[in-house]
């Protein structure tokens, strides 16, 4: 279980003389025109955990959806409506994280996580459609690339990407496998589900503090967005990052259901979003 004074440790506190430079810069690629959100939540997120520079890598047909709903968010527009524009995703390579393939449907999502795999040396997640890509150009691109990896499959696709059978997840040793796997490809792995399951093929966490009010789609975009951020400035390990990425996101959950008196069926990805601050200044007072 991640404990609370963690927070303390990593949490950066925002200096008088500080700018949005001192606290790093984090680029989304992704969206689709069926799904347009998945990269406004993920966006929402990462604003709300610090990160002093957010950037949305979209297509035109999607950039003219969402533009005007983040004020606080730029753009690099994919002006063909595919991703695979190396004059854009060059761009992408100055980023301090990139967070790859929420709301991808594209036929080009492979050639253009092919790119980054091959050319960017920073903190790369690959979420949602992006594991999808990664699966068709192989897992041994893993290996080859410079980039430090997070990837965040829940359980279905941890099945696809791995192929791992996970019908019945207690008859497999999912915590040994996940090492395993994270240690032979050099990666962090986070197998999200009410317990998460997050290694780095040397050390793991299992994170216990999930809520049913999480059980809904959004969820998965929020906690990319989040890692997105941290990893961006906070100066710890991924694997942790991405354990505290999922701790303060259930800590909100739950803030919510409190705060708002709102019943679990009813809590969306957006209300933890706007919680996220409250859970943060709680910690900041030692509360």
């Amino acid at each position: 279980m991640y404990k609370n004074n963690k927070f303390l440790d990593y949490l950066l506190i925002r200096k008088e003389d500080s700018n949005k430079g001192t606290y790093g810069k984090t680029i989304i690629i992704g969206g689709s025109i069926n799904y347009p959100g998945s990269i406004v939540i993920a966006s929402s997120a990462a604003l709300k955990c610090g990160v002093g520079y957010v950037c949305l890598g979209v297509t035109k047909s999607v950039y003219n959806r969402v533009a005007c709903v983040n004020p606080e968010v730029i753009y690099e527009v994919f002006e063909d409506d595919n991703f695979y524009d190396e004059k854009v995703l060059t761009k992408c390579l100055k980023y301090s994280s990139i967070l790859f393939g929420n709301g991808i449907v594209d036929s080009k999502k492979e050639e253009a996580l092919d790119f980054l795999l091959s050319n960017y040396k920073g903190k790369l997640i690959i979420d949602a459609g992006g594991l999808d890509a990664l699966k068709n150009i192989g897992l041994n691109k893993l290996k080859e690339s410079s980039a430090k990896i997070v990837l965040t499959p829940h359980l279905k696709e941890f099945e696809r990407l791995f192929e791992v059978n996970v019908t019945n997840k207690h008859a497999i040793d999912l915590k040994d496998k996940c090492y395993s796997l994270a240690k032979e490809y050099n990666i962090v792995i986070d197998l999200k589900d009410h317990e998460s399951i997050i290694t780095d093929g040397v050390n793991s966490y299992l994170i216990n503090n999930g809520n049913a009010g999480l059980a809904k789609a959004g969820s998965g975009d929020m906690l990319a967005g989040m890692i997105a951020s941290f990893i961006a400035y906070i100066d710890c390990s991924l694997l942790d990052a991405v354990s505290m990425s999922h701790f303060l996101m259930n800590e909100a959950c739950k803030l919510v259901s409190k705060l708002k008196s709102y019943s679990l069926h009813s809590i969306t990805a957006s209300d933890v979003i706007d919680t996220i601050g409250i859970v943060i200044r709680r910690y900041e007072r030692g509360i």
